[in-house]
């Protein structure tokens, strides 16, 4: 065969096109989500404020930083931290130099008083006389009280303050003085020279002498000391109410400026809005969930086509199960069926689906008691173990054991003693008290077993929606009293007979690589309903050696033939049958030509072009691995029929031509079967057909004897013995002709085709069967 030109690999444009309305349901199912999880997580508002008894308990919806209290805390570390000083030199020698000024300008105002008539202690000076002696005082300032003390002093008990106070302070000064402590080192040098000096002199002169001469040696380090007091504002640990710690506890205290504070920053009041974080969160959230959810799907369900109506179904399945899941919030914690939705997923979808709904399902329960004011971070734990541990189980158990309405009720059952048993465990870790652990497990055993219930609900209303191929349904389908069946058993048996070891052969190869078997039995009992329309223009329906299609051109009798095909699923379309099945039905053929007609066309062309395009089933090459499998077995069996005593090694070799035909013809291009499947299917209808053509031993001629009647017939007609006369005697002599048997008349429909060479449309007359005239035999009907 000529090389095939490589497929060029689509553009990210071109997938998200193709994929667009997968996209749009998804950002669908997203929003209604987020709307669900944001109505769930917004807190109740409450009017409070400073000074109110609390009329509620209130707890911390998520963890939350007390400002106020840190602030405070932080603050009063700060002045805790003790100033850093550096030393400063000259200061010593600078004081004393001060001081000697000022004493020596004291000294001139003394002199100056002794230059008034009649100075002693009782004169009193003049305004005038004041006001001269503040002129000579420039480096310090005294009042007019403080300025007649010095007036009336005599000189020597100015001196001898001079050289106590210079003593004292020069003492003092290399002792160090630090800066905000100058009026301590006052005191100090005050209380020194205060035994000698004269009390109103030491208080009136002395004293803002000092004032103004002591300066601090010890400077403060501004930057040292705030970079300190920055660390010490730092090493406080914000004051944090944990998720569930009550913030204001009912009728305790009242409610104080922190408190509201904390509040108002977790959106509790009435005075705000909601929390646009909270928002922003529950937007971010529920998209990654369902587009990670999309993304994983499409990628893992490739084999299984992940079609726009799995889209759908996965994502109502989301979210009536989420939905339920708030309405169990309701009640406890943790009574909702998050289980649900794994089991829905996997009994309508597959396992894997069912593997990544959970998941997600796990996040936003986890999410939603999270953003509960009554929830604790030891309940997310809880939830999100077990909805993934026990959801994993539950689409294993499922996903083997689901031939039945009541298997999810008891997987139910189990999943919810399995949770209790991880409930115990995870208590061992995390808490004493068990009690409460028990407590919480029998709840959760009730929203799993709830789970069990609302699935054994939900799943045939969502089946008979989405005309599912599950497993109940497909058992149902296989019943041979369904009416398409009972038709082809009755109305082709031949074909019947045929669908039934296709079947076989399929259940068997998709066994053999773990592929859906109970679809590929269905699809096999149904994939020729179509040879109803006219069953006896087939030879597995045919009886004689004269078959109706010889006496049509090639042609068509190659249109009857493929017509099966889309009568077949138009039957299918018209019974409701799974549109899985009905793909299986269309594809079953893929577009192969009808070898045998088109080979009497070439033959009969006599040299002229024949297209075998015109000689081809108008199908379409299988795209999964159940419809490939029907391709290959439906293939196999009529191939295998015109084998004559076959051995083992023959029907093996023979159907791994056929199956290599099938690969170099291009008809198994889109499945997704590997060389490894295709190798499988071979061993298995090898198998299969091996029993089927197994030796039989000969049995001898059983010996003539006479008809035994039972006793009950002899003990009814002992009376009459012209009965039992006409049964002995009728017996061995009986012979019976076909002229006077009263055979049934089927009528076929006619068939209106194209003539390709003419364009004139030709109607193919209906064929009918009639009793045989005497001495002819019963005319048959030809098939490909």
């Amino acid at each position: 065969m000529p090389d095939k030109p490589e497929k060029k690999k689509p553009s990210i444009i071109e997938r998200i096109k193709k994929a667009r309305y997968q996209l749009l349901i998804y950002l669908a199912a997203t929003i209604v989500i987020f709307i669900m999880l944001l109505l769930t997580i917004s807190p109740v508002k409450y009017d409070l404020s400073v000074g109110m008894v609390p009329p509620v308990t209130i707890a911390a919806s998520k963890d939350i930083v007390d400002e106020v209290t840190t602030q405070a805390r932080r603050e009063e570390a700060a002045r805790q931290v003790i100033p850093i000083y550096t030393y400063q030199e000259n200061i010593t020698e600078n004081v004393l130099y001060n001081l000697d000024q000022v004493f020596s300008q004291l000294r001139a105002v003394r002199q100056y008083g002794d230059t008034l008539p009649d100075v002693d202690k009782n004169r009193v000076f003049t305004s005038d006389e004041l006001s001269y002696a503040k002129t000579i005082l420039t480096t310090v300032s005294l009042s007019n009280y403080q300025l007649t003390t010095l007036l009336r002093t005599p000189s020597d008990s100015l001196d001898a303050l001079y050289t106590s106070m210079r003593s004292a302070t020069e003492n003092t000064m290399n002792g160090h003085v630090a800066q905000g402590d100058e009026s301590d080192a006052v005191r100090t040098i005050l209380y020194i020279i205060g035994y000698g000096v004269d009390r109103d002199l030491l208080q009136n002169i002395g004293l803002p002498v000092l004032n103004y001469c002591i300066q601090p040696n010890m400077v403060i380090d501004q930057e040292a000391t705030s970079e300190a007091q920055e660390a010490a504002r730092q090493s406080v640990e914000p004051v944090i109410y944990k998720q569930g710690q009550n913030i204001i506890v009912k009728s305790e205290g009242v409610i104080t400026l922190s408190q509201i504070e904390v509040l108002h920053s977790l959106g509790l009041l009435n005075d705000q809005s909601d929390d646009p974080l909270m928002w922003l969160g529950s937007a971010i959230l529920s998209l990654a969930v369902l587009i990670s959810t999309f993304i994983l799907t499409s990628r893992l369900e490739i084999r299984d086509n992940f079609t726009v109506t799995k889209t759908l179904l996965t994502c109502i399945i989301l979210v009536v199960s989420f939905a339920l899941c708030i309405i169990g919030r309701m009640i406890n914690s943790y009574c909702i069926p998050s289980l649900l939705c794994v089991m829905l997923a996997t009994a309508l979808v597959s396992p894997t689906t069912g593997c990544l709904c959970n998941t997600a399902i796990a996040v936003l329960v986890t999410v939603m008691a999270a953003g509960s004011s009554e929830a604790y971070t030891e309940q997310c734990v809880y939830l999100m173990i077990c909805t993934l541990l026990t959801g994993s189980l539950l689409a294993a158990v499922l996903h083997h054991f689901r031939s039945s309405r009541l298997t999810g009720l008891v997987a139910g059952i189990l999943a919810a003693v399995f949770e209790m048993v991880l409930f115990l465990a995870i208590g061992l870790l995390t808490t004493n008290d068990i009690t409460a652990v028990i407590d919480h497990g029998l709840w959760r055993a009730a929203g799993t077993i709830a789970s069990a219930l609302l699935f054994t609900g939900i799943q045939p209303l969502l089946e008979l929606v989405f005309n599912l191929p599950t497993p109940y349904k497909l058992l149902l389908l296989s019943n041979p009293s369904q009416p398409l069946l009972n038709r082809l058993m009755l109305e082709a048996p031949g074909t019947y007979h045929h669908s039934i070891i296709v079947s076989n052969l399929a259940e068997a190869s998709a066994r053999a690589i773990n592929a859906n078997s109970l679809l590929c039995r269905v699809a096999g009992y149904y994939h020729d309903i179509g040879k109803l329309k006219r069953p006896l223009y087939f030879k597995e329906n045919q009886m004689g050696d004269d078959h109706p299609l010889d006496l049509l051109d090639p042609l068509t009798a190659a249109t009857i033939v493929t017509s099966h095909v889309s009568d077949g699923v138009a039957l299918a379309r018209e019974a409701r049958l799974p549109k899985a099945v009905i793909q299986m039905i269309q594809e079953h053929h893929g577009d192969t030509p009808v070898q045998f007609f088109y080979a009497k066309a070439v033959k009969e062309a006599n040299g002229k072009p024949v297209n075998i395009d015109d000689f081809r089933y108008h199908g379409a090459p299988p795209r999964t691995r159940e419809g490939a499998i029907l391709m290959l077995c439906d293939t196999i069996e009529a191939a295998v029929r015109t084998l004559h005593s076959p051995t083992p090694e023959e029907i093996e070799l023979f159907i791994v031509k056929l199956v290599r035909g099938k690969i170099e013809d291009g008809q198994l291009s889109l499945s997704p079967l590997t060389l490894l499947d295709l190798d499988k299917i071979c061993i298995a209808c090898t198998t299969v057909l091996k029993g089927a053509f197994h030796e039989r031993i000969e049995y001898p001629d059983a010996p003539k004897r006479e008809i035994r009647v039972p006793t009950a017939v002899q003990q009814e007609s002992r009376n009459d013995e012209e009965f039992i006369t006409n049964i002995t005697q009728s017996v061995p002599d009986t012979e019976v002709k076909l002229e006077e048997i009263a055979l049934p008349q089927i009528t076929v429909d006619p068939l209106t085709v194209i003539d390709p060479d003419s364009a004139d449309e030709v109607e193919i007359p209906p064929v009918k069967t009639v009793p045989p005239q005497e001495g002819k035999d019963e005319s048959g009907n030809e098939q490909a």
